[in-house]
């Protein structure tokens, strides 16, 4: 990459600074506005149509991540190498298949790497549409940590762009030894230089990269930093304290696997000389301080000498090799980390709420990826407790953070299986039976997916246009009598969980303070009656969006939004009254149309991300729970099957009599509960024939006896 104060060849400038990406928001770097000395606009002051058109930018995407990267990788023999390739191209054409076939043999021979779920919170992810109250919380949870270990990825370099394009930087605060919290910053979608939300996210880096902080990584801090300071959102000479944790553990195994004796490596090793003409004294002190003294030794070696030490001692053979991330797990825990995405396209928005592809393949592979993410930087956090470094011995026994009130609103891709190809995912959704959940919503459902899919779960959606909480006057807009109704009760029966995005309609003509008790009149009714709901997870109501389409009732717009904002904030409280979830999906007044109600097409995706973002982290409170709650229908099927089992066995084991006519079953009961046997069932007398049915031969043996 061309270095930043290179200032010879101005055409390199692109390669060094990215400022549009081939990816789902080709945003504008934060490195374009001050690499030059054009003033920048503040972003505030912008008017809404200028920023319907920078937002708009957002929609269109040219470059979705890939399921499968390794997949073209697995195959490639002598026959499909291209011809066209020099030796050099073709020994790292063969090498990246090598590692592919590698990875998929490890993967499959090992358990999955694991971070306990307990030890972290949920994924937060950091970019343009991060609400402002979730950093703030994030700052007030990591204000007392000092220790950070820090991750990176990047698209890979293409034809037509020469540089690696950063996208993604994965930070772990840790506040002990079982309480972490990971942040995913989205390069490529962070909001505009000088506005408040980056003015935020740059107070939070700034605080985390400050130089009281201990910051780690695998490899060397600053260069993996390095090609992100383009985006101006901390100063890289402000990080005083890096901690290269692969020399580390490269030091503490060479400690601790030293040579064999019969390895030529030991036995060439020169010994070390000291100068005659020097004070022996002082030489042999600054040798044992050497910060390095295997480092001081090895310089002396025969590099001709090659290690004949078994794998499991010296894997690498030579001394300048650097050990992969991926060994030193494998050969400290056994465990398998997954390298499949490391090439794949990263600047493709891994939160549901930047995309706007929904397909089943897109989301498997996008959860795939962020956990991925995570496990890249909690495998240097796990190494550096087992090799219990100094900087995290205090933490041992310090407290587990308190958990982020604003998590709750991030997508639940923490602490997901280990990824799999989009084809495993999907077999195995058709093997269990899958979560349910429901949406009943006004017009602004309509451009819902129906049905959503996703490997984890279902969602159904039922929308009307015009529907409001109640409605005297027109019971097909009355959301309480359609939740009353055989087909809409049915989808609330077998839901494990249900959203309500209801509001805008009873909004505009009736006030704020009776809207919310219509509102809670049918969230009354839906405890009471589908009692399998009464959790607070269970019911998420959704907050009115803004609306500028006045009536009769309220005829101005400032009258219409005070009504919405007095809803909202009422709507809030009795959250927390009736136990259930108040969700704000953050649209403003730049995401409507020119209806003034309902959002532009540039921005349907907001809603139907926000509810997939919703229902991941219900998937995910439901995957990990003790207890698994089978749905209305599973238990029908499941009684029907043990029924038909039970019956089949009944008549397997069963036997008649004739009997006498003056005899009831209740009188063969009594005789044989006298000799201690147990029917399980005695059919009626019919001619003169009584049947008796047991679960076992040993009973009906015994009726023999009877006889």
């Amino acid at each position: 990459m061309q270095s930043p104060n290179n200032s010879d060849d101005s055409s390199h400038s692109t390669e060094t600074f990215p400022t549009f990406t081939s990816t789902q928001t080709r945003r504008i770097s934060s490195t374009q506005s001050t690499s030059t000395n054009h003033p920048t606009t503040n972003p505030t002051t912008m008017s809404s149509t200028r920023s319907r058109q920078i937002l708009s930018s957002r929609s269109t995407s040219t470059q979705q991540p890939k399921s499968n990267p390794h997949k073209d990788f697995l195959t490639r023999t002598e026959k499909t190498c291209p011809e066209h390739l020099t030796e050099s191209q073709r020994n790292r054409w063969f090498k990246t298949a090598k590692k592919a076939k590698q990875n998929a043999q490890l993967v499959q021979q090992l358990p999955a790497f694991h971070w306990p779920p307990s030890h972290s919170n949920q994924p937060i992810f950091i970019h343009h549409l991060t609400p402002h109250s979730t950093i703030q919380s994030v700052l007030e949870a990591i204000r007392d940590v000092t220790v950070y270990v820090i991750d990176t990825e990047s698209d890979p370099p293409t034809q037509f762009q020469p540089a690696a394009l950063p996208a993604l930087i994965q930070i772990e605060a840790i506040h002990s030894e079982t309480s972490t919290t990971v942040l995913l910053i989205e390069t490529q979608f962070l909001p505009f230089p000088l506005s408040p939300t980056h003015h935020l996210i740059q107070q939070l880096c700034q605080h985390i990269f400050s130089p009281q902080h201990h910051i780690v990584s695998w490899g060397n801090v600053l260069q993996e930093l390095s090609h992100f300071k383009s985006f101006t959102l901390f100063d890289i000479h402000q990080i005083q304290q890096p901690i290269n944790l692969q020399a580390y553990f490269t030091d503490n195994w060479n400690q601790t696997h030293p040579h064999l004796s019969s390895c030529p490596i030991q036995q060439h090793r020169f010994p070390i000389t000291i100068d005659s003409d020097s004070d022996s004294d002082v030489d042999l002190i600054c040798t044992i301080n050497t910060s390095d003294f295997d480092d001081f030794r090895s310089k002396r070696m025969n590099t001709q000498t090659t290690c004949t030490c078994p794998d499991d001692i010296r894997p690498y053979k030579k001394e300048s090799e650097q050990w992969a991330l991926q060994r030193a797990i494998k050969l400290t825990f056994n465990e398998a980390l997954n390298k499949l995405h490391t090439m794949n396209t990263w600047a493709c928005g891994l939160d549901p709420l930047l995309t706007t592809t929904n397909t089943s393949e897109s989301i498997a592979t996008r959860i795939a990826m962020t956990s991925y993410a995570i496990n890249d930087v909690s495998a240097p956090t796990r190494l550096l407790f087992q090799l219990n470094h100094e900087i995290i011995r205090p933490l041992r026994t310090s407290s587990s953070s308190p958990l982020l009130a604003s998590a709750a609103l991030q997508p639940p891709v923490s602490h997901l299986p280990e990824p799999q190809s989009t084809a495993s995912l999907l077999d195995q959704a058709h093997v269990s039976e899958l979560p349910s959940y429901f949406v009943l919503a006004d017009s602004h459902g309509r451009h819902i997916e129906q049905p959503i899919n996703t490997p984890h779960y279902t969602i159904t959606r039922h929308f009307v246009s015009g529907l409001k909480w109640f409605d005297p006057q027109r019971p097909d807009l009355n959301a309480f009598s359609l939740i009353q109704s055989s087909h809409i009760a049915s989808y609330l029966h077998s839901a494990q969980a249900i959203m309500l995005i209801i509001g805008t309609n009873s909004l505009r003509f009736v006030d704020a303070a009776q809207a919310v008790q219509h509102a809670a009149h049918t969230i009354k009714y839906i405890h009471t009656n589908h009692p399998h709901l009464n959790q607070k997870q269970h019911i998420a109501v959704v907050a009115t969006f803004p609306c500028y389409n006045t009536s009769n009732f309220f005829p101005s717009t400032h009258s219409l939004l005070s009504n919405i904002q007095l809803y909202n904030e009422e709507l809030t409280v009795l959250s927390n009254q009736l136990n259930f979830t108040f969700i704000d999906f953050h649209i403003t007044d730049i995401h409507l149309n020119t209806d003034r109600m309902h959002l532009h097409p540039n921005y349907h995706y907001i809603i139907p991300n926000s509810i997939i973002h919703y229902f991941n982290r219900i998937s995910q409170h439901q995957s990990t729970s003790h207890t698994h709650t089978r749905s209305q229908s599973a238990i029908q099927r499941r009684n029907q099957r043990r029924h038909a089992k039970l019956k089949l066995k009944q008549h397997k084991f069963s036997i008649k009599r004739p009997i006498d006519l003056n005899w009831k079953p209740i009188h063969v009961k009594q005789v044989l509960k006298q000799h201690t046997i147990k029917p399980t069932r005695i059919l009626e007398v019919r001619n003169h024939i009584v049947t008796i049915q047991f679960t076992n031969a040993q009973d009906r043996v015994c009726v023999w006896d009877v006889d």
